[in-house]
């Protein structure tokens, strides 16, 4: 397996910009366990 480089920022952003629309963003819910 190779070492791969860093995920700059511009990465980041620019993967941040292709799923904005695609992921639905949920609440946080406290689950009870036990």
């Amino acid at each position: 397996m190779e070492p791969h480089a860093p995920i700059t920022l511009e990465e980041v952003q620019q993967a941040q910009l292709r799923i904005k629309d695609a992921t639905i963003r949920t609440p946080l819910v406290a689950f009870k366990s036990g």
